[in-house]
């Protein structure tokens, strides 16, 4: 019932115009007869000659004729608006298949017509949206796939340098021997858990947290610092580490992936950057009920120009400390590169 009393809103209105126009061309009909017979009769009463039959039906059908056109003139005026209308309605569509889907078609009436523009315009949103979302969904994936080959080049270069010090010989006895070894079983298994991840269904949710746990602040800080010292001074660099953490005790809840990939992405940019003539300074504090690591170094002056470029795995875990309440930020000031994490305790 709903869609029969719609269907005949048009038509409805077409049927007032055609009955509106045939009774407009009627009335002028009656007027012109009339105003013909009542001349007629005036001509002859003042000339003494009647017209004949044949004028006289000749008068009559120009009456008749002037009154169909009187009939099709008002129906023409009556329907002007619905032919813009309908024109207006073809232009916009022609230009939303030119690409412009930002275009709408302004609503006249409550008609069929006015329900036609309104779809179109449901439609045109739609598809916006849709080419909005797939242009969103293919940067996203790009990026996940730029983050997860600098992800897995960082602990792979790792690997490389053990491996080649295990090769070269460059260990001092068995046990750091074994430590190399150790460190670079680490990091294989970590390569191999990213590997894994890449081709599982939930990769591309990139930002997505995964199980926190409850860690010991200062213990989690000291091994991770403690590796990355080691691992620094292997490969040329000079450490310091200035802790205002060792007399409190403090809980995080974090992701151990997301932090493994951000310490190891801090180790690798301070490998292509920092320059190693200066040392690389860590620094812990409290504060505010939030625990704040400094990392400082000197920027190499042929890499000045291109840090900013390069930092994609600091960027890709920035989103993953933010939905934990903490926060990532960087600074570049004369020649000196600070980067500042920090998380809130529980």
């Amino acid at each position: 019932m709903v869609k029969h009393k719609k269907a005949s809103k048009l038509l409805l209105l077409l049927g007032q115009y055609f009955g509106f126009s045939i009774l407009c061309g009627w009335v002028c009909i009656l007027f012109f007869l009339w105003t013909a017979r009542v001349i007629s009769n005036n001509y002859a009463l003042k000339t003494g000659i009647d017209i004949t039959l044949q004028t006289e039906y000749l008068l009559n059908l120009m009456c008749v004729f002037v009154g169909i056109f009187i009939t099709i003139f008002v129906l023409i005026l009556l329907l002007q608006k619905k032919f813009s209308y309908i024109i207006q309605i073809s232009s916009i569509v022609e230009e939303m298949e030119s690409g412009n889907l930002f275009q709408r078609i302004p609503i006249e009436g409550e008609d069929e017509l006015s329900d036609l523009a309104l779809s179109i315009n449901h439609l045109a949103e739609a598809m916006s949206y849709n080419l909005n979302r797939s242009e969103q969904i293919t940067q996203e994936r790009f990026e996940t796939i730029a983050v997860l080959s600098h992800d897995l080049r960082t602990p792979l270069t790792s690997v490389m340098s053990y491996l080649q010090f295990i090769r070269d010989g460059q260990y001092s006895n068995e046990d750091q021997l074994h430590l190399y070894a150790e460190r670079a079983y680490d990091k294989a298994n970590r390569i191999k858990e990213m590997s894994d991840s890449l081709f599982n269904s939930c990769v591309f949710d990139v930002d997505k947290i995964g199980m926190l746990e409850r860690v010991d602040g200062t213990i989690f800080f000291r091994h991770a610092l403690s590796d990355a010292k080691s691992f620094l001074e292997d490969h040329g660099f000079k450490v310091s580490i200035v802790s205002l953490l060792d007399n409190y005790v403090f809980y995080l809840f974090i992701d151990h992936s997301k932090m493994s990939r951000l310490f190891e992405n801090i180790i690798s940019n301070i490998q292509k950057y920092a320059d190693n003539q200066y040392p690389v300074e860590f620094k812990m504090e409290l504060k505010a009920q939030k625990v704040i690591l400094y990392q400082t170094n000197k920027i190499i002056e042929k890499n000045k120009n291109v840090i900013e470029s390069n930092l994609i795995g600091l960027k890709s875990v920035e989103k993953s400390i933010c939905q934990i309440g903490g926060s990532l930020s960087i600074l570049e000031k004369d020649d000196f590169f600070t980067l500042e994490i920090q998380l809130p305790i529980c």
